[in-house]
């Protein structure tokens, strides 16, 4: 199946060169920094050669012209994942890949969700800590205890991030998300997995969401038993620690140690590997389900208004009505 990416920053580059590597065609792509033309064939990553593709400058004409029985990739800013991942869907994609978050707003990432079991679009949202070996060789494959707690801890430098340093980067624009809706939506996502649907967020969040110091501390008291705390901030240093406690056992790993790096630099592959397969006929596996996604959606903007609250939200009382 033809691959068209929606987004050319350096996630839609990742999974460009992902696809080269894994001998997938990518014949469009559209993003508004990219003229109206052909990009010629070049050498992507690990020398693969990547064939020459149509670009386009307008995402939704890249949409409206290629998606049809195509895969599409979502790889957009953020806020723009709800409308072109419904564009793709009504003009006619055979599978989708949406980035992390889905969407922004929980009302669209339902309406994807729904059009998706609707139309039975093969699809996927790309939250690959999934693919980490913390969580799929150990934590989801272990026969767990009564009364899980989760303990997430992370900084990023986000000062270096090659995104980062464009002056319009999607990180500067608050409608994004910030650290909530890039970093937080990772754990949000694996607390879901691993401890099921969340009732009740608590959220504070300093520092400004278009500037590079945001920190974040989040409070998840999940519906059937457990809760989960995410503690994340943009600094000058890069540590990740995920614990997890219950009654039979505990775990504890260093996601950028030696032993776990490999994770950390293949997980996007990983990922890719897993929707091929899936979009093939094979089983979901780890993959991200568009209802899974909605999920995590309603977690982040539970957080986000109990921020602005400055209170404690209960979801289905205030957000999934």
């Amino acid at each position: 199946m033809d691959f068209i990416i929606i987004g050319a920053g350096n996630i839609g580059q990742k999974h460009a060169d992902i696809l080269g590597q894994l001998k997938q065609s990518v014949v469009a792509v559209g993003d508004p920094n990219l003229p109206d033309e052909m990009i010629e064939e070049k050498l992507g990553a690990d020398g693969i050669l990547l064939p020459a593709v149509r670009a386009y400058s307008n995402p939704e004409e890249c949409i409206r012209t290629e998606a049809k029985d195509r895969a599409v990739i979502i790889a957009s800013p953020s806020k723009h994942h709800g409308a072109q991942a419904l564009a793709a869907i009504d003009n006619g994609c055979r599978a989708l890949l949406i980035e992390k978050p889905m969407t922004i707003l929980p009302n669209e990432a339902k309406e994807v969700a729904d059009a998706c079991k609707t139309y039975g679009i093969k699809a996927a949202v790309g939250h690959n800590f999934r693919f980490h070996k913390a969580y799929s060789e150990h934590i989801s494959k272990t026969k767990r205890g009564l009364f899980p707690f989760l303990v997430w801890t992370a900084s990023d430098a986000v000062k270096i991030w090659p995104s980062w340093q464009k002056p319009d980067s999607y990180l500067r624009d608050p409608e994004n998300g910030g650290i909530l809706y890039s970093a937080a939506s990772h754990c949000v996502d694996l607390a879901i997995a691993l401890n099921g649907p969340v009732e009740a967020v608590l959220c504070k969040i300093h520092g400004d969401l278009d500037g590079p110091e945001q920190t974040a501390l989040i409070r998840l008291v999940h519906r059937a038993v457990g809760n989960s705390t995410i503690f994340l901030t943009w600094s000058d240093r890069r540590y990740s620690v995920l614990t997890y406690v219950d009654t039979a056992a505990t775990w504890a790993f260093d996601m950028h140690s030696e032993l776990l790096r490999p994770s950390m630099e293949m997980m996007h592959r990983w990922q890719m590997e897993a929707f091929m397969r899936y979009i093939s006929g094979g089983e979901r596996g780890l993959l991200c389900s568009p209802e899974e996604g909605h999920e995590t959606v309603l977690v982040l903007a539970s957080a986000a208004l109990s921020r602005a609250r400055n209170e404690v939200v209960h979801i289905e009382r205030e957000i999934a009505k």
